[in-house]
């Protein structure tokens, strides 16, 4: 299948992005149509979808070739920028009304909520992923795994660990989380000092699988993609892990949470739903399933 590299919802629909363009998922149904919304100059979105966002009803979509592109939810309208850097590779917003676009082959630049080109942040190529955390930028760069970047107070700290980093997430205002294909890790944002990240009175044992996306939820719980072993819920106390193991590994997971009690896991191998409020796990869109409280077999 093709890869799924973003999913985010926005005014009851759920947008996926492939590298093949964006696609709406009819819940009902259970299906992915095209995205097929024009711009005023008549052009669609048809390069691979690396990143999206909302900021209020709009979708913000970045794409591999064609920029950015404001989707309005509410009247439809599909804007493109053209601020001359096509190549997006992630996207970030801050509380000071400001969307971070990394690209390619320039660094991280700053635009405007309604797509105005406001500077250029820094330059460093091979940005693959950025997270904001009060005056801080951190990064993560595709040609090397084991680098982790900081963009603080007009200049660029890169720290190498020996690990292969797969994603980064603001975990506290002290930690943020950093998912490797060797565990789950915690690092102190201002001394990048890293430890296994362990459960309040547990021992559970989080390095031996690979971890990926993650977000926190309504209700403040952590969903964690692990792509060996299916979805890990953490609790808002972090004292308390369920896994929810799904029927096949994959190497792509992105989760998203729908409508407050349901979790959208779509995956390079099927798409799936985990419902919160009873804890069971049931297939959306392929086959037929039998739901039990925290796994999920096919039938």
């Amino acid at each position: 299948g093709v890869p799924v590299n973003a999913i985010m919802e926005v005014s009851g629909t759920l947008y996926v992005g492939m590298d093949d363009g964006l696609y709406a998922y009819d819940h009902e149904s259970e299906t992915l149509t095209p995205f097929t919304q024009k711009t005023r100059y008549h052009v669609v979105i048809s390069s691979p979808v690396t990143a999206m966002i909302t900021v209020g009803a709009t979708l913000v979509i970045g794409t591999y070739g064609q920029g950015v592109f404001f989707y309005d939810s509410i009247s439809g309208n599909l804007r493109q920028t053209s601020i001359g850097i096509p190549f997006i590779t992630d996207l970030a917003f801050s509380s000071g009304d400001r969307i971070y676009v990394s690209a390619e082959y320039s660094g991280v630049h700053a635009l405007s909520v309604r797509g105005d080109y406001i500077s250029s942040i820094f330059s460093r190529k091979g940005i693959s992923r950025i997270m904001v955390s009060g005056e801080d930028m951190f990064y993560l760069c595709r040609n090397d795994s084991q680098m982790l970047g900081c963009f603080r107070e007009g200049r660029c700290i890169e720290k190498r660990f020996s690990l292969s980093l797969n994603e980064i997430h603001d975990f506290s205002s002290e930690n943020m989380l950093l998912g490797s294909k060797t565990g789950l890790w915690e690092m102190n944002k201002q001394t990048f000092v890293l430890k296994p990240f362990v459960l309040t009175g547990h021992s559970e044992n989080l390095t031996n699988r690979s971890y990926g996306d993650m977000f926190r939820d309504e209700e403040g719980t952590l969903w964690v993609a692990s792509h060996s072993s299916g979805v890990i819920m953490i609790s808002e106390k972090n004292d308390f892990l369920r896994d929810y193991p799904l029927p096949a590994q994959c190497e792509q997971m992105s989760l998203k949470e729908i409508g407050g009690d349901k979790i959208s896991i779509i995956t390079d191998v099927a798409e799936y739903g985990l419902s919160i409020k009873d804890d069971v796990v049931s297939v959306a869109g392929k086959g037929n399933s039998s739901e039990q409280s925290g796994e999920m077999i096919l039938t």
